[in-house]
């Protein structure tokens, strides 16, 4: 049986789990502009581009994490224009 470490008292997670809770299930512009290395406004526009599957919430931009992995593989090769 593999060495797994599992919940003690202390309340350690095995390391997987515990990343597991930490991903985000949605990105919001920040995260657009971290994950793509570009400022606000571009990420704005990104976000804001015929087929990105962003939706807002109060004003505010976001994106689940499936849905923007699907949009990335689904733009491979291709050229995306934000202007």
């Amino acid at each position: 049986m593999p060495n797994v470490k599992t919940a003690d008292r202390a309340g350690d997670m095995r390391p997987d789990a515990a990343k597991t809770c930490r991903e985000p299930v949605m990105f919001n512009v920040r995260d657009i502009m971290r994950i793509f290395k570009c400022g606000r406004d571009k990420a704005y526009a990104i976000m804001q581009t015929e087929g990105f599957p962003s939706f807002r919430i109060d004003g505010t931009y976001y994106v689940e994490r499936d849905n923007l992995e699907k949009w990335i593989r689904s733009c491979k090769n291709k050229i995306i224009s934000t202007t």
